[in-house]
């Protein structure tokens, strides 16, 4: 469930920024970058908490150490600006090559 949560941004910027290159959307990139970004920040931190909770759980009253929540808060926070911004590196440089075909394409008809 929490590994879920980590990749959830990403794949929710790739859906969205394809559909921006089909131009079925018209949402800028940089938008659905910063989306994406805040949307890792936030599932990140909810799947510290869950983890949280977890340990909590399983310790039995007993007290527990939270390094295992904090590396998964920075592990998320990690995977989702490395991801966030192949992606979106990636799709200006897509958006940029389709602007240069359809620019040249007007200028030769």
């Amino acid at each position: 469930m929490e590994l879920v949560l980590l990749f959830a941004a990403p794949v929710i910027q790739l859906i969205l920024s394809v559909l921006k290159l089909c131009r079925s959307i018209s949402i800028p990139l940089a938008a659905i970058y910063m989306g994406a970004v805040f949307a890792g920040a936030i599932c990140s931190f909810i799947g510290m908490k869950i983890m949280l909770s977890q340990m909590a759980v399983a310790s039995h009253g007993q007290g527990f150490c939270g390094m295992p929540a904090l590396g998964f808060l920075f592990g998320g926070a990690f995977i989702t600006l490395i991801s966030t911004s192949l992606i979106a590196g990636i799709c200006a440089i897509i958006e940029v090559r389709n602007k240069r075909r359809n620019t040249r394409y007007q200028l030769n008809n």
